[in-house]
């Protein structure tokens, strides 16, 4: 519930800045022109902290929660493998990091 709130209020004030900056048109349009990637974000979104409840509730809080805060390693290893982009040894050191956080993690609780 408190997501949605967070959620809600951001949502209202980016219509309200919008709304000031007279581009409501380019948001109907935007909106119209994009329904299949709006739908599936909406989904996907709304599984992904559905998955995160049921991960908080049968596993150890400490797994659930470095897993779902690596997303940040997630994203550049996406970026690695669909978008084909390079990386610098700064970002390697990070995922590395990230990694060996949650393997330690995952067997100190266990």
């Amino acid at each position: 519930m408190t997501m949605w709130y967070t959620s809600l209020i951001g949502a209202i004030f980016c219509f309200i800045y919008i709304a000031y900056k007279g581009e409501i048109r380019k948001l109907r349009s935007d909106l119209r022109d994009n329904k299949k990637t709006i739908w599936s974000q909406m989904i996907l979104d709304n599984v992904a902290w559905t998955a995160y409840g049921f991960a908080m509730i049968y596993i150890p809080i400490a797994i659930a929660t470095t897993i779902s805060e690596s997303y940040v390693a997630l994203s550049v290893m996406l970026g690695i493998f669909v978008n084909r982009e390079k990386i610098e040894k700064h970002q390697i050191i990070g995922i590395v990091l990230a990694i060996l956080g949650v393997i330690l993690l995952s067997s100190t609780t266990s």
